[in-house]
Protein backbone atom coordinates (compact mmCIF):
# COMPACT_ATOMS: atom_id res chain seq x y z
CA UNK A 1 0.00 0.00 0.00
CA UNK A 2 2.92 2.16 0.48
CA UNK A 3 4.21 1.79 -2.99
CA UNK A 4 0.88 2.69 -4.09
CA UNK A 5 1.05 5.84 -2.14
CA UNK A 6 3.94 6.81 -3.08
CA UNK A 7 3.46 6.07 -7.21
CA UNK A 8 0.36 7.89 -6.63
CA UNK A 9 1.73 10.78 -5.01
CA UNK A 10 4.59 11.03 -7.69
CA UNK A 11 1.78 10.99 -9.86
CA UNK A 12 0.12 14.17 -8.27
CA UNK A 13 3.32 15.56 -8.03
CA UNK A 14 3.68 15.55 -12.26
CA UNK A 15 0.02 16.73 -12.55
CA UNK A 16 0.62 20.17 -10.30
CA UNK A 17 4.15 20.62 -12.49
CA UNK A 18 1.91 19.59 -16.20
CA UNK A 19 -0.88 22.46 -15.09
CA UNK A 20 1.44 25.33 -13.32
CA UNK A 21 4.66 25.26 -15.45
CA UNK A 22 2.75 25.10 -19.16
CA UNK A 23 2.64 21.42 -19.67
CA UNK A 24 5.88 20.42 -18.38
CA UNK A 25 8.15 17.75 -20.22
CA UNK A 26 9.55 16.52 -17.44
CA UNK A 27 5.77 17.01 -15.20
CA UNK A 28 4.09 14.85 -17.72
CA UNK A 29 6.84 12.15 -17.76
CA UNK A 30 6.38 12.12 -13.65
CA UNK A 31 2.76 11.96 -13.61
CA UNK A 32 2.91 8.94 -16.91
CA UNK A 33 5.50 7.00 -14.83
CA UNK A 34 3.46 7.04 -11.55
CA UNK A 35 0.50 6.47 -13.52
CA UNK A 36 1.87 3.19 -15.17
CA UNK A 37 3.32 2.03 -11.93
CA UNK A 38 0.52 2.39 -9.78
CA UNK A 39 -1.30 0.42 -12.16
CA UNK A 40 0.79 -2.43 -11.87
CA UNK A 41 1.50 -1.81 -8.30
CA UNK A 42 -2.02 -2.25 -7.97
CA UNK A 43 -2.61 -5.46 -9.99
CA UNK A 44 -0.25 -7.09 -7.66
CA UNK A 45 -2.30 -5.71 -4.87
CA UNK A 46 -5.70 -7.78 -6.44
CA UNK A 47 -3.63 -10.75 -7.03
CA UNK A 48 -2.28 -11.11 -3.12
CA UNK A 49 -6.32 -9.80 -1.86
CA UNK A 50 -6.92 -12.82 -4.43
CA UNK A 51 -5.08 -15.19 -3.37
CA UNK A 52 -5.83 -14.71 0.46
CA UNK A 53 -10.09 -14.61 0.03
CA UNK A 54 -10.78 -16.79 -2.47
CA UNK A 55 -10.14 -20.95 -2.30
CA UNK A 56 -8.51 -20.86 -5.84
CA UNK A 57 -7.20 -17.65 -5.20
CA UNK A 58 -4.18 -19.06 -5.38
CA UNK A 59 -4.73 -21.16 -8.89
CA UNK A 60 -6.19 -17.64 -10.12
CA UNK A 61 -3.16 -15.50 -9.24
CA UNK A 62 -0.68 -17.72 -10.80
CA UNK A 63 -3.21 -17.87 -13.83
CA UNK A 64 -3.31 -14.15 -13.72
CA UNK A 65 0.57 -13.42 -13.15
CA UNK A 66 1.69 -15.85 -15.62
CA UNK A 67 -0.64 -15.31 -18.29
CA UNK A 68 -1.63 -11.50 -18.21
CA UNK A 69 1.51 -9.61 -17.36
CA UNK A 70 3.05 -11.55 -20.17
CA UNK A 71 0.26 -10.54 -22.80
CA UNK A 72 1.18 -6.95 -21.63
CA UNK A 73 4.32 -7.04 -22.11
CA UNK A 74 4.42 -8.68 -25.44
CA UNK A 75 1.10 -5.64 -26.19
CA UNK A 76 4.11 -3.62 -25.77
CA UNK A 77 6.73 -4.10 -27.58
CA UNK A 78 4.11 -4.95 -30.37
CA UNK A 79 3.39 -2.04 -30.11
CA UNK A 80 6.10 -0.19 -30.09
CA UNK A 81 7.78 -2.11 -33.08
CA UNK A 82 4.55 -1.12 -35.30
CA UNK A 83 4.28 2.32 -33.77
CA UNK A 84 7.60 2.41 -35.98
CA UNK A 85 5.73 2.17 -39.01
CA UNK A 86 3.37 5.32 -37.81
CA UNK A 87 6.41 7.57 -37.12
CA UNK A 88 8.03 6.59 -40.60
CA UNK A 89 4.92 8.04 -42.42
CA UNK A 90 5.48 11.26 -40.51
CA UNK A 91 8.79 11.61 -40.31
CA UNK A 92 10.29 9.25 -43.49
CA UNK A 93 12.78 7.31 -43.63
CA UNK A 94 14.82 8.52 -40.36
CA UNK A 95 16.21 7.22 -37.73
CA UNK A 96 13.90 8.76 -35.12
CA UNK A 97 11.47 6.48 -37.24
CA UNK A 98 12.66 3.19 -36.14
CA UNK A 99 13.52 4.42 -32.67
CA UNK A 100 10.21 2.86 -32.07
CA UNK A 101 10.99 -0.51 -33.20
CA UNK A 102 14.29 -0.75 -31.86
CA UNK A 103 12.84 0.30 -28.19
CA UNK A 104 10.79 -3.30 -28.89
CA UNK A 105 13.34 -5.82 -29.87
CA UNK A 106 15.16 -4.70 -27.25
CA UNK A 107 13.02 -5.05 -24.71
CA UNK A 108 11.73 -8.77 -25.78
CA UNK A 109 15.39 -9.27 -25.49
CA UNK A 110 16.30 -7.57 -22.78
CA UNK A 111 13.48 -8.13 -20.09
CA UNK A 112 13.41 -11.87 -20.46
CA UNK A 113 17.57 -11.74 -20.23
CA UNK A 114 17.44 -9.55 -17.38
CA UNK A 115 14.68 -12.43 -15.38
CA UNK A 116 16.98 -14.76 -16.47
CA UNK A 117 20.02 -13.79 -14.65
CA UNK A 118 18.12 -12.94 -11.94
CA UNK A 119 16.26 -16.12 -11.17
CA UNK A 120 19.56 -17.69 -11.96
CA UNK A 121 19.03 -19.68 -15.05
CA UNK A 122 21.97 -18.46 -16.61
CA UNK A 123 24.96 -19.94 -14.50
CA UNK A 124 28.09 -16.89 -15.19
CA UNK A 125 30.84 -15.87 -13.09
CA UNK A 126 29.55 -13.52 -10.05
CA UNK A 127 31.68 -10.21 -11.41
CA UNK A 128 30.16 -10.86 -15.18
CA UNK A 129 26.96 -11.56 -13.71
CA UNK A 130 26.32 -7.95 -11.84
CA UNK A 131 28.27 -6.21 -14.78
CA UNK A 132 25.31 -7.94 -17.33
CA UNK A 133 22.65 -6.82 -14.93
CA UNK A 134 23.78 -2.87 -14.28
CA UNK A 135 23.71 -2.88 -18.18
CA UNK A 136 20.56 -4.57 -18.45
CA UNK A 137 19.23 -2.71 -15.28
CA UNK A 138 20.11 0.70 -16.84
CA UNK A 139 18.50 -0.24 -20.15
CA UNK A 140 15.00 -1.18 -18.86
CA UNK A 141 15.30 2.30 -17.09
CA UNK A 142 15.64 4.38 -20.37
CA UNK A 143 12.87 1.92 -21.88
CA UNK A 144 10.74 2.73 -19.28
CA UNK A 145 11.55 6.19 -19.53
CA UNK A 146 11.21 5.90 -23.24
CA UNK A 147 7.35 3.90 -22.54
CA UNK A 148 6.69 6.72 -20.06
CA UNK A 149 7.02 9.62 -22.74
CA UNK A 150 5.07 8.11 -25.31
CA UNK A 151 2.18 7.74 -23.03
CA UNK A 152 2.69 11.00 -22.00
CA UNK A 153 2.74 12.42 -25.33
CA UNK A 154 -0.40 10.74 -26.38
CA UNK A 155 -2.36 11.93 -23.10
CA UNK A 156 -0.71 15.45 -24.34
CA UNK A 157 -3.06 15.21 -27.67
CA UNK A 158 -5.82 14.52 -25.51
CA UNK A 159 -5.66 17.75 -23.33
CA UNK A 160 -7.57 20.78 -24.71
CA UNK A 161 -5.42 23.91 -25.23
CA UNK A 162 -7.86 26.67 -22.70
CA UNK A 163 -5.33 29.52 -23.16
CA UNK A 164 -5.81 32.56 -25.77
CA UNK A 165 -3.22 31.43 -28.66
CA UNK A 166 -1.27 34.50 -30.01
CA UNK A 167 1.16 32.83 -32.44
CA UNK A 168 1.05 29.14 -33.99
CA UNK A 169 4.50 28.60 -34.62
CA UNK A 170 5.41 25.53 -37.16
CA UNK A 171 9.27 24.25 -36.52
CA UNK A 172 11.14 22.90 -39.58
CA UNK A 173 12.25 19.35 -40.21
CA UNK A 174 15.16 20.29 -43.09
CA UNK A 175 14.08 19.89 -46.82
CA UNK A 176 16.33 17.76 -49.19
CA UNK A 177 14.14 18.22 -52.75
CA UNK A 178 11.38 20.11 -53.72
CA UNK A 179 9.28 17.56 -52.30
CA UNK A 180 7.51 18.64 -48.50
CA UNK A 181 8.84 16.06 -46.05
CA UNK A 182 6.21 13.44 -43.87
CA UNK A 183 7.29 15.40 -40.86
CA UNK A 184 7.00 18.91 -42.31
CA UNK A 185 3.50 17.90 -44.00
CA UNK A 186 2.16 16.63 -40.44
CA UNK A 187 3.82 19.66 -38.63
CA UNK A 188 2.30 22.20 -40.92
CA UNK A 189 -1.38 20.34 -41.26
CA UNK A 190 -1.54 20.61 -37.47
CA UNK A 191 -0.47 23.58 -37.56
CA UNK A 192 -3.46 24.60 -39.65
CA UNK A 193 -5.83 23.07 -37.96
CA UNK A 194 -4.77 24.87 -34.34
CA UNK A 195 -5.26 27.81 -37.39
CA UNK A 196 -9.21 27.10 -37.73
CA UNK A 197 -9.89 26.83 -34.37
CA UNK A 198 -7.66 30.12 -33.65
CA UNK A 199 -8.00 32.14 -36.70
CA UNK A 200 -6.66 35.55 -35.08
CA UNK A 201 -3.51 33.91 -34.62
CA UNK A 202 -0.24 34.59 -36.44
CA UNK A 203 1.08 31.78 -38.51
CA UNK A 204 4.98 31.84 -38.17
CA UNK A 205 6.83 29.14 -40.43
CA UNK A 206 10.22 28.93 -38.63
CA UNK A 207 12.04 27.94 -42.17
CA UNK A 208 12.57 23.86 -43.39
Amino acid sequence: MLYLLFFLTVSGIGYLLIKFKDRSIFGGLLFAAGLILSFFTLLILGLVFLDKTSSHGSMLALAIFYLLIPLIFLAVCIYLILNSQTMRTKEGKSLTAKLSAAMGLNLIISFPLFVFLITGVFKLPLFLNIILLFILLLDLILSFIFIAYLFYSWMYQMLPLKKHIDYIIVLGSGISSEDVPPLLKSRLDKGIEYFYKNPNAKFVVSGG
